[in-house]
C-alpha cells in the first residue's frame, strides 16, 4: 500500500534535518510512482548556502526490501564507478521507522522515456531509437563482472537458466498453478541441453526503453537496479525483444536483435529458447499476481489493475510463446484472462 505524501514529506524532513540542521527544507514533494513493487516520490531539497537538490525517494514496499535497498543502491555506486550512465544515488535507509519501508535516495532525471520516444517517432525512425537501447545494453554486458558484483559464482548458462525454471515452477506450484505451465517448463528444461553457453554478464533483468530517461540534452540514464545480477546476455537481449515485439510491433523484435549485433561481438544464437524462457517470467509473474492479488505480492493495489489493462500484450506473449515452442498453453490463457 502507498505511504501517504504527508507522511513521506515528514519522515524525509527528519531525515535530512539529522544530516543538514533543522534548517534543511523538503518542498514540493510529488507522488511519481511507476514501479509495481515501489513508491517513487520527487522533491527538492533546499540547504542553506547550497544549489537545491532536485531527488527523488525510492521507497521499497516489499517484504525483501531492505535486501534490494541495499542492493540497488551498490549496484549503481559500482556502475557509476565504471562510467555506466545510472542516476546518482546518495544514500539508503535499512531503518523502517523513518517512512514505514526501506529507501533509497537519488538524482531525479527529468526527461522523455526512451519508450516515450518510440511512440512519439515514425517507424522508420524506430532503428535510430534501438541503436541507443542496443549500444547501452551491450557496453552494460562488457563491464567486466567483478567490476560491479565482486564475489560472485559463475555457473554456465544452461545451470542458471535450468535453475531459474525451477524456482518459476515451485513459486507456480506453491499457488495451485503448476500444472497450467508444465508443458512450458518441461518444453524449457528439455531444451537447456542444448543452448549454445555464452559467457557470463551482467544483466539487469528488466532492460527495455521504459527503464532509460533522457536528459534534456538528450544523454541517456538507465534506472531500476534492483534485479540486477549476473547471468546470460540473451536473458536481456529476449526480455527486451519480447516487450518490443508485443508492446509496440511485431517487427521490433528482430529489429532488436539485429540492432544490438551492430554493438557486440556476441553470438546470436538460439535466440527463440530465450524468447521462451522470457515469456515463462512475464507470464507466470502475472498468473500469480492475478490469483493471489496485489498485497501478497508485495505489490501496489493498483499494480492488479495496471495488469488487467495491459491483458492484449500478455495476449501477445502468450501466442508468441506458443509459436517458438509449439506448445498448446490455452490452460495459461484462461489463467490470464486471455
Amino acid at each position: 500500500m502507498l505511504i501517504e505524501i504527508g507522511k513521506v514529506a515528514d519522515g524525509l524532513s527528519a531525515f535530512f534535518r539529522e544530516l543538514h540542521g533543522e534548517e534543511a527544507c523538503i518542498v514540493a514533494p510529488r507522488d511519481i510512482t511507476v514501479g509495481w513493487e515501489t513508491q517513487i516520490v520527487a522533491f527538492t531539497l533546499e540547504v542553506p548556502c547550497e544549489e537545491p537538490l532536485e531527488l527523488i525517494v525510492k521507497i521499497y514496499l516489499v517484504d525483501d526490501g531492505v535486501r534490494k535497498a541495499e542492493w540497488e543502491f551498490k549496484v549503481m555506486q559500482h556502475l557509476a564507478s565504471v562510467g555506466y550512465p545510472v542516476p546518482k544515488v546518495y544514500s539508503y535507509e535499512a531503518d523502517v521507522e523513518t517512512l514505514g519501508s526501506p529507501f533509497l535516495i537519488m538524482e531525479r532525471i527529468t526527461g522523455n522515456t526512451l519508450w516515450d520516444v518510440f511512440f512519439g517517432s515514425p517507424k522508420e525512425r524506430y532503428g535510430e531509437v534501438l541503436a541507443l537501447n542496443s549500444r547501452l545494453m551491450a557496453s552494460l554486458h562488457d563491464i567486466p563482472v567483478r567490476r560491479v558484483i565482486s564475489s560472485v559464482y559463475l555457473v554456465k548458462t544452461k545451470h542458471r537458466v535450468l535453475g531459474r525454471i525451477s524456482e518459476e515452477q515451485k513459486e507456480l506450484t506453491e499457488h495451485g498453478l503448476g500444472g497450467a505451465f508444465t508443458p512450458l517448463t518441461e518444453w524449457l528444461k528439455d531444451n537447456a541441453e542444448r543452448v549454445v553457453e555464452s559467457p557470463l554478464c551482467i544483466i539487469h533483468q528488466d532492460f527495455h526503453p521504459r527503464n532509460i530517461l533522457l536528459r534534456g540534452d538528450g544523454s541517456p540514464v538507465v534506472i531500476d537496479w534492483a534485479g540486477c545480477t549476473v547471468g546470460d546476455f540473451r536473458e536481456d537481449l529476449c526480455w527486451t525483444g519480447l516487450l518490443a515485439g508485443t508492446f509496440i510491433d511485431d517487427s521490433l523484435r528482430q529489429e532488436v536483435y539485429d540492432s544490438y549485433a551492430e554493438y557486440s561481438a556476441r553470438e546470436l544464437l538460439d535466440l527463440l529458447y530465450f524468447e521462451a524462457f522470457a515469456g515463462l517470467r512475464r507470464l507466470a509473474d502475472v498468473a500469480i499476481a492475478l490469483k493471489v492479488g496485489a498485497s501478497a505480492r508485495g505489490m501496489r493495489h493498483e499494480a492488479i489493475t495496471e495488469m488487467e489493462n495491459n491483458r492484449p500484450h500478455y495476449s501477445k506473449v502468450l501466442v508468441r510463446v506458443e509459436v517458438v515452442t509449439g506448445l498448446d498453453l490455452a490452460e495459461v490463457g484462461r489463467l490470464i484472462g486471455v
